[in-house]
């Protein structure tokens, strides 16, 4: 029987062809999956350090939906959200706040505890023991500093009060270092109540520890955020300061002098004449005081210090007259003049600087060269100043502006010239308005700040900016130029 070859031929073509067709569809992209597709990255878990370092691809971890809940164990869900920052699988420093504060509120005294841990085990140990330790345990940097940054986020999250209560209960018998940690935690909490009880948490600190800047440097910084933050909680303080220790009024001192305002300097000023050595300390801290806020310092609270230009202590004068030139006491020029001849090469040294500060001229360190001055001044007081206060009534812009150039070469009579600018704050005329305001930034002087607030409340919108430049630059608040701000400010 014949056979018929061209039978096998076909078959085969046909399923050659197929086979084609099958390798080609299994090689073409698979079309991704709507759902997949808009599915966000977050969904995706993050590769741990050990799965960052092998060269084996893993399958992302399916997406767990978290529970806002607040969790039934709160010390087992906060040792896993630590657990997942130590070994790499907490995201971001965001998501590993938000997770410790979905634990609820009873994760707060975990938190606490935690950051003060690290003190604790130092305090307990020695610092030795404690290094040794950390060089063998030691993470990955970047990690570590993750976990203690969202430790610290996560606390501020919680309520202030709840805050203020959970610290302050961690300071009952509390080390040194624990102190230290919970003072500079007290420090971000934006509570009336924090600057009181920073106060109590640092009180049991001995006197001699406040020698050592790691002592004093942070709880100074958190003394000084709360002062800064609520200086109404201030007055209330000065009648419980009466029986502590100098060397932390000291320390409280240098606080109200950081970032002063007239509440903290008031409070700074309050602990003068108790001992001299916290005058000393009081003094020092007002000569480093920021002196571009003089709405904190004005003449009133300058008098106060005044007195110790006459002190039977060297020590005290020299660093009165030292206060007097950092902060532009130019009522004091007469005392410090006197101070020339004081039998203390110090005192008078330090009256010789403060006299030249202020008014950028030198006469030598002698007496003589100096009472000279004076009477020049006095000369000139009574010959030539009323002539250019009475200019300052003109209507003439160039006139004003000349005799305001005069008025300020004369520091010693900035009061008589402050009183003399405020009716120019209301002058209709635009360039004696803008002059009258670079006067009293020029003269930092505080007395016609109502009448600048009041300028705030013109329609033109260049007087009322200028009107703004001249407060913040009085103040050294950056406030909106509008009144009611500003008024609040001024009825302090």
């Amino acid at each position: 029987m014949r056979h018929d070859k061209s039978l096998p031929r076909a078959t085969a073509a046909l399923l050659g062809s197929l086979v084609f067709v099958a390798l080609l569809i299994i090689a073409l992209p698979k079309k991704p999956d709507p759902a997949e597709e808009s599915a966000p990255m977050s969904k995706v878990a993050p590769k741990t350090r050990h799965q960052r370092d092998s060269k084996v691809e893993t399958k992302p971890a399916p997406a767990v939906a978290e529970s806002t809940a607040p969790a039934a164990d709160p010390v087992a869900a906060l040792d896993e959200v630590l657990a997942k920052a130590d070994s790499g699988a907490a995201a971001t420093r965001e998501q590993m706040v938000a997770r410790i504060v979905r634990i609820g509120p009873k994760a707060l005294p975990l938190v606490v505890d935690k950051v003060c841990g690290a003190a604790r085990e130092q305090a307990a140990q020695g610092d030795d023991s404690v290094q040794s330790d950390a060089a063998e345990t030691a993470g990955d940097p970047q990690l570590d500093e993750m976990r203690e940054a969202a430790l610290h986020d996560s606390i501020a999250k919680f309520d202030p009060a709840q805050q203020l209560a959970c610290i302050v209960d961690h300071a009952t018998n509390a080390p040194l270092d624990v102190r230290i940690v919970l003072a500079g935690l007290i420090g971000e909490v934006d509570h009336p109540d924090a600057v009181r009880e920073l106060i109590g948490v640092v009180r049991p600190i001995e006197a001699i520890q406040w020698q050592r800047e790691y002592v004093r440097g942070p709880v100074t910084q958190a003394m000084s955020r709360r002062f800064s933050a609520h200086p109404e909680s201030l007055p209330a303080l000065r009648t419980r300061l009466k029986d502590e220790q100098p060397a932390l009024l000291a320390v409280i001192a240098e606080a109200c002098t950081r970032k002063p305002n007239s509440a903290s300097v008031d409070l700074a000023l309050s602990l003068l004449d108790r001992t001299p050595e916290l005058d000393l300390d009081v003094l020092h801290a007002l000569a480093h005081m920021n002196n571009s806020t003089p709405l904190a310092i004005d003449e009133a609270r300058l008098e106060r210090v005044r007195h110790k230009l006459s002190d039977p202590d060297a020590e005290i004068r020299r660093a009165a007259a030292a206060v007097a030139g950092a902060l532009h006491d130019f009522d004091s020029i007469g005392e410090l003049v006197g101070l020339l001849a004081d039998p203390e090469h110090s005192v008078s040294s330090s009256a010789h600087w403060s006299l030249r500060a202020m008014v950028r001229l030198d006469r030598g360190e002698d007496l003589p060269g100096w009472n000279a001055w004076l009477a020049e001044r006095a000369r000139w007081h009574t010959e030539n100043a009323p002539e250019l206060l009475a200019q300052l009534a003109s209507d003439d812009a160039g006139e004003v502006v000349k005799a305001l150039g005069a008025l300020l070469a004369e520091p010693q009579d900035r009061r008589e010239l402050a009183d003399a600018l405020a009716p120019l704050l209301a002058h209709e005329d635009a360039a004696i308005f803008r002059a009258a305001c670079a006067a009293l930034g020029t003269l930092g002087s505080t007395r016609p700040l109502p009448e600048l607030v009041s300028a705030l409340a013109s329609k033109d919108a260049k007087r009322r900016e200028l009107a703004a430049t001249a407060l913040r630059s009085l103040t050294g608040l950056d406030l909106p130029a509008k009144p009611g701000p500003w008024i609040a400010v001024v009825s302090r």
